[in-house]
């Protein structure tokens, strides 16, 4: 699923998501795998892999089994990664 506008609220994804530049989501997400390019403002429960573009801005906790940061992407929360930590949150 990709997502180029605004979303208040809880999204679930069982496959990927794709929060283009200049989304913005406002609630927790969860999916199997994210690349993420606007801002969320939530907590993020990835079951596989995390992709946080140069773009992104994370206010909220992250859970996932590996991430990937780019430069410039940043996030507020605190960051749990790995196997146990996404088997703990699925």
């Amino acid at each position: 699923m990709r997502l180029d506008g605004a979303i208040h609220g809880e999204v679930q994804v069982e496959k990927r998501l794709v929060l283009g530049d200049g989304s913005f989501v406002k609630g927790n997400i969860q999916a199997g795998n994210a690349a993420i390019k606007g801002r969320v403002k939530g907590d993020l429960v990835i079951k596989e892999a995390l992709h946080l573009l140069e773009t992104a801005a994370i206010d909220g906790n992250i859970t996932a089994k590996t991430i990937i940061v780019e430069e410039g992407a940043r996030y507020n929360g605190s960051c749990k990664i790995g196997e146990t930590a996404a088997a703990a949150k699925n």
